[in-house]
């Protein structure tokens, strides 16, 4: 584990028995509130544009690519209902 890192992919590999990297909607949801649990103070509607960011054409999530990217320390760039771009990258270190 990386010092002030959190190893998200931990928290959805379980789910995912044949290590795809992709996983449920739900399970994504239950592990992504296990990885970050009250820290970040996400709200449901951050958590949904997340989820539908990686969501796949079937409905699945790629908790992978979500991990790579949580892993360097970066979140891509997501759009708000106005679809302004909005900067979302998180500190890692303001997690722990």
């Amino acid at each position: 584990m990386y010092k002030n890192r959190v190893r998200t992919i931990e928290f959805f590999k379980d789910y995912d028995k044949l290590r795809s990297g992709i996983i449920t909607e739900n399970q994504f949801i239950c592990g992504l509130s296990l990885a970050i649990g009250k820290e970040a103070q996400l709200s449901r509607q951050e958590i949904q544009k997340i989820t539908e960011f990686y969501r796949t054409p079937d409905g699945r999530v790629q908790y992978k690519e979500f991990s790579d990217m949580m892993e360097n320390g970066m979140f891509p760039f997501l759009r708000n209902n106005s679809d302004d771009i909005v900067d979302t990258t998180i500190n890692l270190n303001t997690l722990i």
